[in-house]
């Protein structure tokens, strides 16, 4: 099952173009950078709320 999974992913690749296979890895990467980028600013804005306690404490 998981073998015929692989083949047909193989055969969709085969048959894509050099810039459809790219255009797809960089809408996966598009994902992660998203994610990333909004853990970064829940990050940033949690600082600021410990640094405003900090400061009026």
């Amino acid at each position: 099952m998981e073998i015929d999974k692989v083949q047909k992913e193989l055969e969709r690749l085969n048959k894509m173009s050099a810039v459809s296979i790219i255009t797809e890895l960089l809408s996966k990467e598009n994902v992660i950078l998203k994610r990333c980028l909004l853990l970064s600013a829940l990050v940033n804005i949690a600082l600021i709320v410990f640094t405003f306690i900090a400061l009026f404490s």
